[in-house]
């Protein structure tokens, strides 16, 4: 067994593979590819790896799954998953849903139970393992606060994995555990939370549907179609307009 690589080496190596990798490459995928500065980058990249005193960058590169530049090359040219860029819409955008009667069949946990009254609803998609989903629950707190009567902020809770559902369909959520862990920081979640039901119906008919696979996942829904569904930095824009 070899040594344990020190954690400033790996931090090290991370910083330089995203400034070498990542971010020079980060709008070259699929016919936008070009192969020759890639290798390029490579030829970098080896004397910055011997700079911070690692001999075999895969050494560390290896437990993502990443063991040569033929795979980084891969993945880069292949490019982000296609719900993570710039112009992906959701093909859920446009469909008409009744929130109210999806919210019924669900456990509501804290805050008001939602009654139909606001015409523009933000529905966040989130997991107590989540720390992007905890560091938004404060912003949404603030957005629920703000439009109070005209913009009701709901957070449906599902810490099941897609793999779990597919691999074992329904099965029973621990309710007392999230509504404690609600409830320990009810200074950030401040608006309507609900846990999905035992059938996963909120995740499967609406996350599921709307092919944005990370947590969080926002859908706004405004007048009862859904006007946006995806990552929680396009929310603000999407929800101005809907406000005007």
């Amino acid at each position: 067994m070899g040594e344990e690589i020190p954690e400033e080496k790996r931090k090290a190596l991370n910083s330089v593979y995203t400034e070498i990798f990542l971010k020079p490459f980060a709008e070259k995928y699929e016919e936008t590819w070009e192969e020759e500065p890639f290798w390029e980058a490579v030829e970098v990249f080896k004397v910055k790896t011997k700079e911070i005193g690692l001999e075999n960058p895969f050494d560390i590169l290896g437990k993502h799954n990443i063991c040569s530049y033929e795979t980084i090359r891969d993945r880069l040219k292949a490019g982000p998953q296609k719900c993570t860029r710039k112009n992906w819409t959701s093909p859920i955008v446009g469909e008409k849903i009744d929130v109210l009667r999806l919210l019924e069949k669900l456990h509501h946990i804290s805050g008001n139970k939602y009654k139909g009254k606001e015409d523009i609803v933000v529905l966040e998609f989130w997991a107590t393992w989540c720390g992007p989903c905890i560091e938004h629950a404060a912003e949404l707190s603030e957005l629920s606060d703000r439009h109070m009567g005209r913009v009701a902020v709901i957070g449906i809770n599902n810490d099941k994995l897609t793999v779990d559902i597919d691999k074992h369909g329904p099965g029973k959520h621990d309710v007392e555990r999230v509504r404690a862990f609600v409830e320990e920081r009810k200074n950030i979640f401040r608006y309507m939370s609900y846990i999905d039901n035992d059938e996963n119906l909120a995740r499967l008919s609406m996350m599921r549907k709307s092919e944005y696979t990370f947590y969080p996942c926002v859908v706004l829904v405004v007048g009862g179609t859904i006007i946006y569904a995806g990552h929680r930095s396009w929310l603000n824009v999407h929800l101005e307009e809907a406000l005007k």
